[in-house]
């Protein structure tokens, strides 16, 4: 097989990989071996996904707390409980119904206050692990009480960490490109702060105006990362590190010394991996390529694909299910032998879309369901707190 991103090939760029892991301490496994990914933006069409090709039932959730919630960042099940973040400043734990259970830790200057979340991970024993805008990590029970702090030592000034996870009862800790500057693509550490394991960033310094864009998922007991500037899809399992996949580009897709831009919303003129889902069957990746937002499905048996690609604004999967508002997964998880998508619709958009043409005229799969999501529309205030979409995929 002969593959090119830009002008390297496939077998420079595997070597090439080889040697820059195993000089940061990352065992790796041949691609042949695993199975590679191939992502190119340029080769998707609007064939026409729909939320039936993955799933055959939608559940939504609204959300009930002590104060209003604006914008979702992140959302995690564990153990019947959901964990979301929110505006990047807190995080509320709700129970399955959608109801507050209570907060995690509080927002503050004082012993055990954070001022910002930028992410969380939560281990098999409930305890929150929390990364904010400077080298500590806080780590809070279940219950929303403080219990310690983690000083992240490997971290120095100017290098905060963006994401964490939970890898092995160990916390992953990853860094994207900051306008043209990264040490690491991530480190691994106890829950005491020692080193375990570190992968240094390949890229050397340059200049861009442009902010971090990366990510972590999780699928099963392996993560996902990768960042807007690397073309590899790394897979971190709990005792080595693979090759996922690759992300087809070049210069005119993607310029690496990027562009100094006039407004924030020409870097979607180039190829930016969004986020990128794993799930028994399929892989599910958004991304903005051309002013315009994609979202498609990568079959894992032989890689064809469905895409459905929209305008810059709320875009996701057509909803021919019920009738409802496009569909924006934002997370993964799985109960057993089921599999979620799970994501969000604010209120007043769910009520304006109701009120329309598209939807009063649509004929979805299961029509019963279009008259409860018009009662559940019709019970809501435009100012509630956002609904949760569950999509529980196909087996």
């Amino acid at each position: 097989m002969h593959f090119r991103t830009g002008n390297i090939s496939y077998l420079n760029i595997f070597i090439f990989l080889l040697i820059f892991l195993s000089c940061n301490d990352v065992k790796m496994k041949s691609p042949q071996q695993h199975g590679v990914l191939y992502i190119d933006p340029t080769s998707y069409t609007n064939n026409g996904l729909k939320l039936s090709d993955i799933s055959d039932e939608i559940i939504y959730i609204p959300l009930k707390s002590d104060s209003p919630i604006g914008q979702i960042n992140d959302l995690k099940f564990m153990n019947n409980s959901m964990y979301i973040n929110i505006g990047d400043s807190a995080i509320i734990k709700f129970n399955k119904e959608g109801k507050q259970e209570n907060r995690i830790g509080r927002l503050g200057q004082g012993p055990g206050e954070y001022l910002f979340c930028n992410s969380f991970g939560i281990d098999d024993k409930g305890a929150i692990y929390l990364i904010g805008t400077n080298s500590k990590i806080y780590v809070y029970s279940s219950s929303g009480d403080f219990i310690r702090n983690i000083e992240i030592s490997n971290c120095p000034p100017g290098f905060n960490f963006s994401d964490i996870d939970i890898c092995n009862s160990n916390l992953f800790l990853s860094q994207y490109i900051n306008r043209g500057h990264s040490r690491y693509n991530w480190i691994i550490i106890d829950t005491s702060g020692n080193l375990i394991r570190k992968k240094l960033s390949y890229h050397k310094p340059f200049n861009s105006t442009n902010g971090p864009h990366g990510g972590i998922s999780r699928y099963k007991n392996k993560l996902l990362y990768w960042s807007m500037y690397n073309d590899t899809i790394f897979s971190i399992h709990p005792d080595s590190v693979t090759i996922e996949g690759f992300f087809i580009t070049n210069e005119e897709i993607q310029p690496k010394d990027v562009i100094k831009l006039q407004s924030p919303s020409q870097i979607f003129q180039y190829y930016t991996p969004n986020y990128i889902i794993e799930t028994n069957n399929f892989w599910l990746h958004k991304y903005c390529f051309k002013n315009q937002i994609g979202i498609v499905t990568i079959n894992k048996k032989d890689q064809n694909t469905k895409a459905s690609l929209g305008e810059l604004k709320l875009w996701g999967i057509p909803n021919d299910l019920d009738g409802g508002t496009s569909f924006q997964p934002i997370s993964y998880y799985d109960k057993k032998d089921d599999e979620y998508l799970i994501g969000t619709v604010y209120p007043y958009q769910l009520k304006a879309h109701i009120a329309g043409d598209e939807f009063k005229n649509s004929t979805p799969k299961y029509p019963e369901k279009k008259k409860e999501l018009e009662k559940l529309a019709n019970n809501l205030k435009e100012n509630d707190n956002p609904v949760l979409m569950l999509v529980k995929l196909k087996d």
